[in-house]
């Protein structure tokens, strides 16, 4: 078969053979490719000298001085490519370093200047290897000290032409001007799917324009470009889940405190296991009081062991709490740190082996792997204890400092409207929050349901009420449904704002956390069949229905039989003959009481596919790819790296001929079968 080709969508780039200044050759490893320190607004040349930037790697379009092409020259002193370096703001137009906090590079736009405009930085491969992913992440800062809005866009391209926007990481100032200073925020993205050979580039654009208001412009920043490049396919970092924190709790009195943490997955991966070794709990304020001290990780913080938690169901709770002044809702000596009772909550004091605790931070902060020793302290829980009169900032970090989940309560530096880290990509990369001003004793705040990354589906409580407090156990009806979201894999990652999130799209009562009286559930292949059993504890005496319901993807989910339960019936069995490739199977249980609940989800798999044969990979230009499959074809897709359409088929053989005129780089195969997909990538060399 000849695959058809879409010859508009293939458009040859020259490749680039001018060497950068910013070439970036170890893999895995953050660079900081640019921090702007001996920048001092002096232009911008291809042999730069000392307080400029090397052209090489810069083009600027948009300033009434002309446009700046890579290796161009704009040294002219006083113009808007030389405005100098300042301390204050500044009314004309131009780019300027701005010497405030660890110095960063300014953008005043004008009527003709950068509104609109574009700045974009090249950044050449000398790691030796084809690129096929990047992390990128920056600070961007904003004045906003004019009734004018802005937007400060960021979008990337790995061939300089056809740039790709990033929605999740689009800034815009407000037109409502504000006495604030300069405001900061990080911005991060990783970008996969790529193919970006040894000497090849890539490039990076922030745009701005007017949006909106009359009169003069914000100013805004960047500092601390920083670029990870990896020589294999990296997907976003919550593909493996992580925690987030579902409550905290000040306590009654004195440090009575919890934190109380909820393990998620992820849309590439709802019901698989996540690794939370070496994750950290911390509750520094720094990054969330936007004035750029005391960034990233605090001296004081928590890390789980090394070797704990390694493999931990998404839905679990975890519980850390201060032994030492014990919160009187929890008993003295509560201890799970292995879930030995199978009910899905760890619980932890500070004491315990697979906690670390230090007094110091890491070696450089925010973002690294590589710590002082942890040493145990003489008060333990200190180093999270959360404040009372002022703010605090409870949140949840990746192994290398990355923040994840958390927000800020209380007065935290009075600036409620500017907090940040952002949220991962995945999740929007949205800025985090802060729940409720006011001081924090004797409150508790706490999760309920819906996008854990907005505060209104945060709530403040207070604890001298009875049944304020929930530590181990669910918030409320609503977050007890989130649970079980999680849990059975129905909550939607891709849209946390989706009302299912929250239930009301179902008209069920909230899920239990646990299937009444449901002591196991079990699936197993009988030769080409499944065979499902179930037990109940032997003190039942209700009667029971239950749906045995089947899915391909976990979150759809279709009643295949219904069997009922009298009395002291504990065993049950049923007999799937007619199971898919992928099956999800669990119980919606209804009880006496009208009551329902689910139990957990079990899977089993049957590789129809094993005979699929694509040889060879990697392949010549020009040489012939063989597909075989004892399966119907429906059709094939071939994409490139960028996410078109190269090649397209309806009809299906076993053999497929590659043009001669198709670049070497990495595709994405896509064969189209009866009500599913074998995806699988193409090397052509």
């Amino acid at each position: 078969m000849r695959l058809k080709l879409y010859t508009a969508l293939l458009t040859f780039f020259p490749f680039l053979s001018l060497f950068a200044q910013y070439p970036i050759s170890v893999i895995g490893t953050p660079t900081v490719l640019e921090n702007f320190s001996s920048f001092t607004g002096a232009g911008f040349q291809a042999v730069p000298t000392a307080g400029q930037l090397d052209s090489d790697a810069w083009a600027v379009t948009g300033w009434s001085d002309g446009a700046l092409a890579f290796g161009g020259t704009r040294i002219t002193a006083n113009t808007d490519y030389t405005r100098g370096a300042v301390t204050a703001a500044v009314t004309a137009g131009g780019m300027y370093k701005n010497s405030n906090f660890s110095g960063f590079l300014m953008f005043q736009p004008g009527g003709s200047d950068f509104a609109p405009g574009s700045i974009t930085m090249r950044i050449q491969n000398t790691t030796g290897s084809t690129l096929t992913s990047f992390d990128v992440s920056y600070l961007l800062l904003c004045n906003n000290d004019q009734s004018r809005s802005n937007n400060f866009n960021f979008s990337w391209s790995v061939n300089g032409t056809s740039f790709v926007s990033v929605p999740s990481l689009n800034f815009t100032s407000t037109d409502v001007a504000d006495a604030l200073g300069f405001q900061s925020s990080n911005r991060s993205v990783t970008v996969s799917g790529v193919s970006i050979p040894n000497n090849g580039f890539i490039f990076l654009r922030w745009n701005s324009a007017d949006v909106g208001g009359t009169g003069s412009r914000d100013e805004f920043g960047l500092d601390n470009i920083t670029l990870t490049v990896y020589d294999i396919l990296v997907t976003p970092a919550l593909n493996d889940g992580g925690i987030i924190v579902n409550e905290i709790s000040n306590g009654p009195s004195g440090e009575k405190e919890y934190f109380e943490l909820v393990v998620i997955g992820s849309a590439a991966n709802p019901l698989g296991n996540v690794d939370l070794s070496g994750w950290l709990i911390d509750d520094n304020n720094g990054d969330f009081e936007g004035l750029l001290t005391g960034m990233g990780i605090a001296s004081g913080h928590m890390r789980i062991s090394p070797g704990c938690l390694t493999s931990v169901k998404p839905g679990s709770i975890v519980l850390i709490y201060n032994s030492t002044d014990l919160n009187p809702l929890i008993a003295a000596g509560l201890s799970d740190p292995t879930d030995a009772n199978n009910d899905c909550v760890y619980i932890f004091t500070p004491f315990d082996p697979c906690f670390e605790i230090t007094n110091n931070r890491p070696n450089t902060s925010p973002a690294t792997s590589s710590y002082f020793p942890f040493q145990l302290s003489g008060d333990t829980w200190s180093v999270i204890g959360l404040a009372n009169s002022d703010g605090d900032a409870p949140q949840t970090r990746k192994p290398d400092g990355t923040f994840f989940h958390g927000f800020s309560y209380g007065n935290v530096a009075d600036l409620p409207t500017d907090l940040f880290p952002n949220f991962p990509a995945l999740y929007g990369g949205g800025q985090a929050f802060n729940v409720m001003d006011g001081p924090g004793t004797a409150r508790n705040y706490f999760f309920n349901c819906g996008d854990f990354t907005k505060a209104p589906n945060f709530s403040r409580g207070d604890v001298t009420i009875p049944g304020t407090e929930t530590p181990g156990a669910p918030n409320n009806d609503a977050n007890r449904y989130f649970i079980n979201a999680i849990r059975t894999g129905t909550y939607d990652y891709t849209n946390l704002a989706n009302p299912s999130n929250c239930g009301a799209l179902n008209s069920l009562p909230c899920l239990t956390l646990l299937a009444v009286n449901l002591k196991r559930f079990e699936a197993n292949k009988e030769f080409e069949n499944v065979k499902l059993n179930w037990e109940l504890e032997s003190d039942n005496n209700e009667f029971t229905v239950f749906e045995l319901q089947r899915s391909i993807d976990a979150v759809d989910f279709s009643t295949i039989a219904t069997i009922e339960g009298y009395d002291s019936d504990t065993h049950f069995e049923y007999l799937d003959t007619d199971p898919q490739r992928k099956n999800y199977y669990r119980l919606k249980i209804l009880d006496s009481n009208n009551e329902i609940s689910y139990s957990s989800i079990r899977n089993v798999n049957f590789d129809k596919f094993a005979d699929l044969a694509i040889y060879p990979n990697p392949i010549s230009a020009g040489t012939i790819l063989n597909i075989r499959l004892d399966a119907n074809i429906n059709g094939i897709q071939l994409y490139n790296a960028i996410g078109q359409v190269v090649y397209y088929e309806i009809s299906s053989a076993e053999n497929v001929e590659i043009p001669t005129y198709l670049a070497a780089g990495i595709y994405t195969l896509v064969i189209d079968l009866d009500g599913s997909q074998i995806i699988r990538k193409l090397i052509v060399e």
